[in-house]
């Protein structure tokens, strides 16, 4: 309880002595200095796919695909091979086991983070044993404070967590979290419009995709039904948002209890983003919230600066980036699943 009150502490001061500017960055589909058409060739699998709903970059090599309705979740492939060399993550409510493994992250070069969203409780699994084919992984776990309703949550390079909220009371969407599972500090706040909405579940109308860069120093967050995307450091300091394209604006004075409406009218913006150490990708879709699948792509750097907006030849439902490699790993599921790659 002590080392929480003092973790509590060293963070507030940090708030009180640091002021961060906030950029806000306007944007339209012409901002982008480089519009090119990618076009995808199909990794080669000798193993079948089951259907992944996220692919992790390891390394040139090596993804870890998050199948969260079997058991063992996770699939690792070889790439070059197209084999599965190993699956981790059994299902249950078992010792080490999953009930709902909502994500994975690589961190410190050497863990495999995964949430178990319904088990309110974070995973960590030794890279190398994984890599080597172990099949009885046993991880270290952290559980999460039952005051704590996360929907996401990263770890970031100060040892803390940033925490991507279902809801709150008091309307906040996202905070820090430390080593024992308690939130240290609120962040930002669900938006406030002319109307009530229960802000327990505030996600449901504000939902963020989000992801974190390997560093560990750069959060991003895309909302699905509103065109802004809020960037945060590794102190959970917002310091950039980005508005477009369409550079909507809530309507504050509509009395419809259909929170959704008032955004656009089911119609998606963002999907999950891939944050790299100085820039990110973020799908685009603008349609209806029911299509899964995407095939732009807009590029920006960690500072907001559109750099390139990218349109797939094929469809793609999640991806990964290779950045050192500039290869685009995705996955398409027109037929079955499969792993497309695009050289950008």
């Amino acid at each position: 309880m002590r080392s929480i009150l003092l973790q509590t502490i060293v963070y507030f001061l940090l708030t009180l002595q640091i002021s961060y500017a906030q950029t806000v960055v306007k944007y339209t589909s012409g901002s982008f200095p480089l519009k090119k058409e990618l076009k995808a060739t199909k990794v080669a699998m000798i193993d079948e796919l089951v259907n992944p709903v996220q692919i992790l970059m390891i390394d040139e090599n090596t993804v870890i695909l998050n199948n969260p309705d079997v058991s063992p979740a996770f699939h690792v492939v070889n790439l070059k091979t197209g084999k599965i060399i190993n699956q981790f993550g059994l299902k249950g409510q078992g010792p080490g086991e999953i009930i709902y493994p909502f994500s994975c992250q690589l961190i410190n070069e050497n863990k495999i983070m995964v949430h178990d969203l319904n088990g309110k409780k974070l995973l960590f699994y030794n890279l190398d044993e994984i890599l080597t084919g172990n099949k009885h992984l046993m991880p270290s776990i952290l559980k999460l404070s039952p005051l704590l309703y996360p929907r996401k949550v990263y770890s970031l390079s100060t040892g803390y967590y940033f925490v991507n909220l279902l809801g709150h009371k008091d309307g906040y969407s996202n905070c820090l979290m430390n080593s024992e599972g308690e939130a240290t500090r609120f962040l930002t706040m669900y938006p406030k419009l002319g109307f009530d909405y229960n802000m327990n579940i505030a996600s449901n109308y504000f939902g963020t995709f989000s992801d974190v860069s390997p560093d560990g120093n750069t959060v991003v967050a895309a909302y699905s039904d509103w065109d802004r995307i809020e960037i945060f450091d590794e102190e959970g300091s917002l310091h950039t948002v980005i508005k477009g394209p369409l550079f909507a604006e809530l309507n504050e004075k509509s009395s419809n209890s259909l929170v959704n409406k008032v955004l656009r009218s089911g119609k998606t913006f963002y999907k999950s983003p891939i944050a790299g150490n100085s820039a990110f990708m973020v799908p685009f879709s603008g349609r209806d919230f029911r299509i899964g699948t995407y095939n732009t792509l807009y590029w920006f750097g960690n500072d907001g600066k559109p750099l390139a907006n990218f349109n797939l030849d094929r469809n793609i439902k999640a991806f990964t980036v290779d950045w050192d490699q500039r290869i685009i790993y995705g996955i398409n599921i027109d037929m079955e699943p499969e792993i497309l790659k695009f050289q950008f």
